[in-house]
């Protein structure tokens, strides 16, 4: 995923192809979340870095300063390493022209390339592509990259009837119905987690809210609450 969006019939079609059938709907999920968290990141950072240049003017300025620049600096590289994935909503909102070009040419691709009566499919695309941003605004377009693919590939089963925009919408009811499962198991699996953690150490029997009041007395020791 390049860090400057590029127009899909623009781009390396091998390459892509190759870069989509290693992603999973997960691995895109993830992604989204992480680019949302880094921009949150990014916005706080921006705001201190504000308040320290313009209003702070204590003797430590200067450390401030540079401590917040570089860990700004740091999350900016996070994101340029992530790349430029985007929900189909923010897609729509900065360039909805170009996102539905990319989608009726993904649309056009898997048509032409599944050969089996089309049912007037090729009249309508524009209006199936615009439909699909639509209905799936929470979808990057790596995801409808992603299923398309796989349906050339016979992942929801061999097409021997016709193609058609019912046909596509079902292949992203299936895609979408796959993509939320595998969330919900990794929310589960991050809660096992993470509970795991929080009764790392402690001894049998011992009281929780007496761990908690400690930690507040090292804390408050050592100024920091």
């Amino acid at each position: 995923m390049s860090s400057a969006r590029q127009s899909l019939n623009k781009r390396d079609k091998p390459a892509l192809i190759k870069a989509i059938k290693q992603l999973t709907p997960l691995k895109i999920a993830d992604a989204i979340e992480q680019l949302h968290e880094l921009q949150s990141d990014l916005v706080y950072l921006d705001k201190s870095l504000q308040f320290f240049k313009e209003e702070y003017i204590g003797e430590r300025r200067s450390m401030f300063i540079s401590s917040v620049q570089a860990s700004r600096d740091t999350v900016c590289q996070a994101i340029d390493k992530l790349g430029s994935i985007h929900t189909i909503a923010e897609l729509m909102a900065r360039d909805e022209e170009s996102l539905i070009d990319d989608l009726e040419y993904l649309l056009l691709d898997t048509i032409k390339y599944i050969d089996v009566p089309r049912a007037g499919i090729l009249e309508y695309t524009r209006e199936l592509a615009m439909e699909i941003a639509l209905d799936h605004k929470g979808f990057a377009i790596e995801d409808v990259m992603l299923c398309l693919q796989r349906a050339k590939d016979g992942y929801y089963g061999e097409i021997y009837a016709r193609l058609d925009g019912q046909v596509v919408k079902r292949w992203l009811r299936q895609y979408a119905i796959e993509k939320q499962e595998q969330i919900v198991a990794r929310n589960v699996s991050r809660n096992m987690a993470s509970k795991a953690g929080q009764n790392e150490g402690r001894s049998k029997g011992e009281d929780q809210s007496k761990l908690l009041v400690e930690a507040k007395i090292t804390l408050g020791r050592h100024g920091e609450i």
